[in-house]
């Protein structure tokens, strides 16, 4: 065998042009001329003397295991009875307990059971001397999806190819099969055993029959029109076996049903967040197209994974994307399949809590809500810019001092902001502003001036003790002034004010024994702003000069 290694590679350099691929053994022969294939096997042709050994030979010639093989005299153009004999090694000496095989003119010879790696040869019945020698091989292929892809789409086409072969060719017979159960063409041709002939450029044609819809030849390659041949959603196996040596190989592919489903993470977002669209299908490493209409000027093209998916963000974050309805469009380059959605982009939702529809001047009233948007909330009342809270949690507060307000009704505004408000507090809030961030939430509510009520005895025994009452609103204290007649201030005493507190909007105040006499009772409330003209560094402008009661209560005025 190391003899025949040293042997092959030198004839492989010499034949290099013609062999270079398909024989892995390369055997020789002077007379050995060429040989054809079919189905079963083909024929050789053989001329002249037969040299003493394989090492004489100079052309190599291969008949693979398995094939029936006729024997034709290539100078008289006929055939004869021969003999063929073997194995031998290449210096020509047989191997032991080896017998001949007589093969009859125009018949053929099995070469089955022979061993393969071994020289043959074959010499005409009658002269001995003429023949030829030939090798025995194994045949071995292998085959190959285009680009390694073991899945395609339906509808789409697909192709195989020979990768590698030793044998210079030959018919093998195509099946297709679903489940070991071979499938059926649109028109009814069941695809088992389909003879397909190939030769050293890959697979040809079809060998002596009718071509078979679904399957055509290209350079070489078998291509496969899964719509034409009825191969939907499944797996199948793609089996190629030789007629004459009965190798085979096979290859699986997928098919996946044809479909584009595209998603929106939400049919409704926020200006400034991003519009989400996932994309997922049978269209794996195509070319998709993405249309946004009002957004994108130009499609966005963008290649789908192997699985047939993508992700894709589109940003609404620029001033020239509008509020409202937009409609997207993802379709898939080369083909009619495209789907439609739509999303809306708004502003965000902002809602501000109960306010009451009327308060007291000098009360605080607390503005709290909430925004699912925005990092500021922006408080503009009666068109002034009051203040602004920062929103947390999707939350914000604010508390409304109504102090040194005046009465009347006041609108409210919240504007959602994501900076700081361009105004100094007071300040007037341009309308071109306000129409520019919208209003986002709004409120109104009536400032009352404080009312409040109060409850004197008419007449009392000389003695008894004052009870003075009432309810107030809108202040947590009141300030009572007692006056006789004369115009002294009998309560409080040395004429420092004293508050009586409210609790539950009620107030109640008692003056000890008065002496006899008229006297005029006076209740003030200063409201929660804390403005009283009527008092100043805690004492009554009473006194002084003013003396009389009339004068008192002109100075109180």
């Amino acid at each position: 065998m190391k003899n025949i290694s040293g042997v092959a590679v030198v004839i492989a350099i010499a034949a290099a042009i013609v062999l270079i691929i398909f024989s892995s053994i390369p055997l020789a022969s002077a007379t050995a001329i060429e040989r054809t294939f079919d189905r079963e096997g083909g024929v050789l042709k053989y001329k002249g003397e037969l040299p003493s050994s394989a090492n004489d030979e100079s052309i190599s010639i291969s008949i693979y295991k398995g094939e029936k093989i006729y024997f034709v005299n290539a100078a008289t153009r006929s055939s004869v009875d021969v003999i063929v004999s073997g194995p031998y090694k290449d210096d020509g000496d047989k191997r032991s307990g080896c017998k001949d095989y007589s093969v009859k003119a125009n018949k053929s010879w099995d070469s089955s059971g022979m061993k393969t790696g071994y020289f043959f040869k074959v010499t005409e019945k009658n002269d001995t001397s003429v023949g030829c020698w030939f090798g025995i091989e194994e045949q071995s292929f292998e085959l190959k999806l285009e680009k390694d892809k073991d899945k395609v789409q339906e509808d789409e086409s697909f192709d195989l190819e020979l990768k590698e072969s030793n044998k210079e060719g030959g018919v093998m017979k195509l099946t297709i099969d679903e489940d070991k159960f071979a499938i059926m063409n649109v028109n009814g041709t069941k695809i088992d055993e389909i003879p397909i002939r190939y030769d050293e450029s890959g697979f040809v044609d079809y060998d002596e029959h009718e071509p078979v819809y679904g399957i055509r030849f290209e350079n070489g390659t078998l291509v496969f029109d899964t719509g034409e041949l009825n191969m939907n959603d499944g797996k199948y196996e793609i089996l190629l076996e030789d007629f004459a040596t009965e190798k085979d190989a096979d290859e699986e592919i997928e098919v996946e049903k044809r479909y584009l489903s595209v998603e929106c993470e939400a049919e409704e977002v926020m200006k400034g967040d991003d519009i989400v669209i996932t994309i997922e299908s049978s269209f794996f490493e195509k070319e998709a197209k993405v249309t946004v209409e009002g957004i994108y000027d130009k499609p966005l093209n963008l290649t789908l994974d192997k699985d047939g998916k993508e992700r894709v963000k589109i940003s609404t974050d620029s001033d020239s994307v509008m509020y409202g309805r937009h409609k997207i469009t993802v379709a898939i380059c080369g083909t009619d399949e495209s789907v439609t959605k739509y999303v809306t982009v708004k502003k965000g939702e902002a809602d501000l809590g109960e306010v009451p529809e009327e308060a007291i001047i000098g009360d605080i009233i607390c503005l709290n809500g909430s925004s699912d948007f925005g990092d500021f909330a922006v408080f503009v009342i009666d068109d002034d810019f009051k203040g602004e809270a920062q929103i947390s949690d999707g939350e914000f507060e604010w508390d409304w001092n109504t102090c040194g307000e005046v009465v009347g009704f006041y609108e409210i505004k919240v504007f959602i902001v994501s900076e700081h408000a361009p105004f100094s507090i007071g300040e007037s809030v341009r309308d071109d502003w306000q129409r520019e961030e919208c209003i986002d939430a709004s409120a109104g509510v009536f400032l009352l001036l404080p009312a409040f009520s109060m409850t004197v005895p008419e007449r009392i025994a000389e003695g008894d003790a004052v009870v003075i009452s009432d309810e107030t609103t809108g202040t947590d204290h009141v300030y009572l002034i007692v006056i006789n007649y004369k115009g002294k201030v009998m309560f409080p005493p040395g004429e420092i004010a004293i508050a009586t507190p409210v609790e539950d909007d009620v107030w109640e105040e008692t003056i000890d024994a008065l002496d006899t006499g008229s006297y005029a009772v006076i209740c003030m409330n200063e409201g929660r702003d804390g403005e009283s003209k009527a008092i100043e560094d805690g004492k009554w402008v009473t006194s002084g000069e003013v003396k009389t009661l009339e004068l008192r209560l002109l100075r109180m005025h």
